[in-house]
């Protein structure tokens, strides 16, 4: 130890604890501790190795006497071998002039023409970008002549700085810079993100499947391609509840997720993990998920990895299956590429119902029980083990009643709506009735949920129970859905609109009756009709059932009816009346019991003759009647 004036000193040992504890000792720089072996590269150590080996040897072919006289003093107090190798390493890394050869004004131009050049949406070359900065150096001389000038590096040189300066995120946006930086680990989570019990973690997300898909009544009809939504459990890699629909994801796609979640387990997951999407941020989930105790968590935006399971099943079901089917339209993710002969929708012949059976077949039964790489059994195998260790949780069962199929129905556009005794409430331009609320005040404000596949019908909340209103004088909507009469709205009026122009009577007094949705787009009614027809067979379709006396109609209400008689349209095609025909009712569907059991079905369902022919008639007859 040294004192004050540096002089060597020496101490006993209960001396030094002593002056340590009331600190009174400071550490010499001069014996800090030296470079460690593990921080030394491979080229450090090889040339300290030939330094030791010249030194042991006294080898002067490398070395002069001077250098191993060096190289002695540096290991004199060396106790080993490896502790004199550590001494013998060189710093070559940090010989030379380490200041920066240009000032810092010239950097500053550099870092500029960069900016306001390369790192742009435009995405310009990099000759461009210098080109720009040797146009930026002159204009700086010229309007800056008192200051110093910037000297203007070389070509090579600014190459080097675009390199250590290029932003992906500014060139081709923050999706591109995600999937090319670097992957991310949470790593303050105790447990893993993705839940550790069957049904505690459920993603839900939706892609349109590159599949045509044509009519089941009309196979010359194309339908384009559905949007397949299904719901993954995150700890087990199970499918947990599927939907396949041609209308695009919206709040109602989310909601019949979860009835059909219900419908298959008999209860909803813990967690549900969702994007950024508009159908995510609805109210109508948010109270179905807080009713339920559900925890509705977003992931961050524009970060897929964070939904990776649903993610892998996704893109699975389109390699190991939709990729095998006939009219899959893979090859048009390069349309420039993709000849006649190769165009799937020339080819289209599977059905909305055949494509959800074969993705049924492929989640529920071929996926879950093939073998996982990362649970190293398969899922079913999976969640069986993990039920032994945390139980069944029976406690927890969700019924799949009326209950469900209410909350599971959105809202209107408005949660609440104010009630006209006479004429009920007034939900997206129409009055809807029921008896009960003509014994409200006027004014009284009611809850109110849609049925999406029966826009005749609204459900109302009258005094604490729920109650089918039915829309005033709307025969004409009988088995039309929301959508269909929407859509079918927008284009009467853009259609009335023009029409106004030359003549301002032409569409006075025609109504929707006259305008059906064949009139303007004959692929939506058989969307429609394909969608209903599927959501039957699994009992998926109406919450409650408004009974004749409110429906003004001489047969009972279903939801599930296609276009009657009453709702026919004149076809353009052989000028021929086109009457659609009725689905078939669910098998015991009242209205207030639903059966979970899935029927059996085959891959193609198509009705009998025999049976469309006595659909035929029973519909002419209806017709006769009513002309």
């Amino acid at each position: 130890m040294r004192d004050e004036r540096g002089q060597q000193e020496s101490w006993s040992l209960s001396t030094f604890m002593r002056m340590n504890d009331e600190g009174l000792l400071q550490v010499d720089a001069s014996g800090a501790i030296g470079p460690q072996y593990s921080d030394l590269s491979k080229e450090q150590i090889a040339r300290a190795q030939a330094r030791l080996d010249a030194l042991r040897n006294k080898d002067l072919s490398k070395f002069s006497v001077a250098s191993l006289e060096r190289f002695a003093a540096k290991t004199r107090q060396a106790r080993n071998d490896l502790e004199a190798l550590v001494a013998l390493v060189d710093d070559v890394e940090s010989r030379g002039n380490r200041q920066a050869r240009l000032d810092e004004r010239s950097e500053d131009v550099i870092r500029r023409a960069i900016k306001e050049k390369y790192n742009t949406k435009e995405a310009p070359t990099k000759v461009a970008a210098f080109k720009y900065y040797r146009a930026l150096c002159e204009q700086m001389e010229e309007d800056e002549p008192d200051k110093p000038k910037p000297y203007a590096v070389s070509k090579t040189t600014f190459y080097h700085r675009i390199k250590e300066q290029k932003s992906i995120n500014a060139r081709k946006g923050k999706r591109v810079a995600y999937q090319l930086g670097k992957i991310t680990v949470p790593g303050a989570n105790h447990l893993p993100v993705h839940g550790v019990l069957p049904h505690e973690v459920c993603y839900i997300d939706h892609t349109p499947i590159n599949l045509a898909t044509v009519s089941g009544d009309d196979p010359s009809l194309q339908l384009h391609k559905p949007w397949l939504s299904i719901g993954e459990d995150g700890g087990t890699l199970q499918a947990r509840a599927m939907l396949l629909l041609y209308a695009p994801p919206s709040a109602s796609t989310v909601l019949l997720v979860m009835r059909d979640y219900v419908r298959r387990h008999g209860r909803l997951p813990r967690v549900l993990s969702v994007d950024n999407g508009k159908e995510f941020k609805s109210g109508t989930l948010r109270e179905f998920c807080r009713l339920y105790g559900i925890d509705l968590r977003y992931r961050p935006p524009g970060e897929p990895r964070g939904a990776a399971p649903v993610e892998a099943a996704l893109g699975a079901a389109e390699r190991e299956r939709i990729s095998s089917l006939v009219g899959n339209t893979i090859s048009l993710k390069d349309p420039r590429l993709t000849t006649k002969s190769m165009n799937g929708f020339n080819f289209a012949s599977h059905t909305l119902v055949s494509a959800y059976n074969i993705l049924q077949d492929y989640y529920f039964t071929a996926r879950e029980h093939r073998m996982s790489d990362a649970l190293g059994m398969t899922p079913h195998q999976y969640e069986i083990e993990r039920q032994k260790e945390a139980g069944a949780r029976k406690h927890v069962i969700v019924s799949y009643d009326r209950n469900l199929m209410l909350l599971t129905s959105p809202h209107a556009k408005r949660p609440f709506h104010k009630v006209e005794p006479r004429r009920g409430v007034w939900v997206d331009g129409m009055w809807y009735a029921h008896a009960d609320l003509r014994e409200l005040p006027n004014g009284t404000k009611v809850e109110v949920r849609v049925e999406p596949f029966a826009a005749r019908v609204v459900y109302v909340n009258v005094a604490g129970r729920w109650k089918a209103a039915v829309g005033i004088n709307s025969r004409h909507l009988d088995g039309r859905t929301r959508r269909e009469v929407a859509i079918t709205a927008r284009a009467h009026s853009s259609a009335a609109g023009t029409a106004a122009k030359t003549d301002r009577e032409a569409y006075k007094g025609e109504g929707f009756n006259n305008f059906p949705p064949e009139a303007y787009d004959a692929r939506l009614a058989g969307q429609q009709r394909e969608e209903k027809y599927l959501l039957n067979m699994y009992n998926m379709l109406g919450a409650l059932k408004p009974g004749m006396l409110d429906t003004g109609d001489d047969r009972e209400f279903d939801v599930c009816r296609n276009p009657s008689a009453f709702g026919m349209h004149v076809g353009k095609a052989d000028d021929a009346v086109a009457v659609d025909h009725a689905l078939p009712a669910p098998t015991g569907h009242s209205g207030a019991e639903f059966d979970a059991a899935s029927p059996a079905l085959e891959l193609h369902p198509r009705r009998q003759p025999t049976q469309r022919q006595d659909e035929d008639a029973l519909v002419g007859e209806a017709l006769e009647e009513f002309l």
